[in-house]
């Protein structure tokens, strides 16, 4: 069972009309308040019993409603062999989503896509509504907020966009839960740097040094951003709503001082260079024959990680009980719920580690 993986954050909208009034400063103050308490408020929605869209969303409904979710889904296809019936059922706005386990900021969820299948029989052809699922993770972390899709072809067979229509889904319904809090949230592709470290060192040994990096970093609301930024950057971007955008530039156009040999390395440099691939924020390398390269997840490719055969097993047998038993309500085994949360944490800890600055 094979997992892509999305990394996402919140941070602060702000209004933009009317900005220097009494009323937007009060607006800011709840955005910043909010984002000191932004796990907890994703906690409370995905925990809450039910949770209803608000007015003007693409969904004038219920996000969720004991354990079952209903994700915005923006893109609906017409299928001119289906019925009016059919047809209705393929263009919902939404898409059902079931939880399986919460608990201590961990989520396991199966997300239900519609897709139109046919079959012939006397020589003629029959249309149904099939319904392919995959498992999704949430990790509402401290360090690193995750987001795990199954890549197993129930949202389509390319590579590229497999599990991204999953991604937005999520993306799409939180922005719209989040607005209360006056938050906004983004999800990013964490992407594989070994690809990046590769392209580095081949240009070393041709004897092509490095001109400039330049890299972009979104608001700084995580703990492993306050460690890599060391403070006085993310104070800045705190103050300012901003995203910040670092260059570093050769020295009158001179190369850059920087070996990409893995025992020679900047530290600095190789924590802001493996920090683009942690969080799926981009990044651009200029070199002196004047080639240049942009780093991101649709450059490199998502980073996907193995689940372990314990995961596997008890998020199949949640999945199991559930359906059989129809259940309405969170399935949290006493046998298997500590487990399951310490074997998620354990196999995604690699991707939450960051390297020293």
């Amino acid at each position: 069972m094979k997992f892509e993986v999305y990394n996402y954050q919140c941070s602060p909208l702000s209004i933009e009309e009317g900005f220097f009034t009494d009323e937007a400063e009060k607006y800011r103050e709840k955005a910043l308040h909010s984002m000191e308490q932004h796990l907890e408020i994703m906690d409370s929605l995905l925990m809450a019993d039910r949770v209803e869209y608000p007015y003007g969303s693409l969904i004038n409904g219920n996000f969720k409603e004991d354990n079952m979710l209903r994700l915005i889904r923006k893109k609906t296809r017409k299928h001119k062999s289906a019925n009016d019936v059919l047809q209705k059922e393929l263009s919902l706005p939404y898409l059902k989503a079931l939880m399986l386990y919460a608990e201590d900021g961990f989520y396991v969820m199966s997300v239900q896509n519609k897709t139109l299948v046919s079959k012939e029989k006397e020589w003629s052809k029959l249309y149904d509504i099939n319904e392919p699922s995959c498992f999704v993770i949430i990790a509402n972390t401290e360090g690193r907020q995750l987001l795990l899709v199954e890549a197993n072809g129930a949202f389509g067979k390319s590579k590229r966009f497999m599990t991204r229509s999953v991604c937005n889904m999520f993306q799409d319904s939180f922005k719209a839960l989040l607005k209360e809090y006056n938050l906004d949230i983004n999800f990013r592709p964490h992407y594989r740097t070994d690809s990046v470290w590769d392209f580095m060192k081949e240009k070393y040994r041709m004897g092509i040094a490095l001109k400039s990096l330049s890299f972009a970093i979104d608001y700084p609301n995580m703990a492993a951003d306050a460690k890599l930024l060391k403070g006085c950057f993310e104070e800045i971007g705190i103050d300012l709503n901003a995203q910040q955008k670092y260059s570093i530039v050769g020295h009158h156009g001179q190369a850059l001082n920087f070996d990409p040999l893995e025992n020679k390395r900047n530290k600095h440099i190789e924590s802001l260079i493996d920090y683009g691939g942690n969080t799926g924020n981009k990044q651009e390398h200029k070199y002196m024959d004047n080639t240049k390269m942009n780093y991101s997840a649709d450059k490199v490719g998502i980073s996907t990680i193995t689940a372990n055969s314990v995961i596997d097993s008890v998020m199949k047998q949640l999945l199991e009980e559930v359906t059989e038993n129809n259940q309405r309500n969170y399935v949290l085994f006493e046998q298997v719920s500590d487990t399951l949360r310490d074997e998620i944490a354990r196999w995604i800890n690699p991707l939450v580690r960051q390297s020293d600055c």
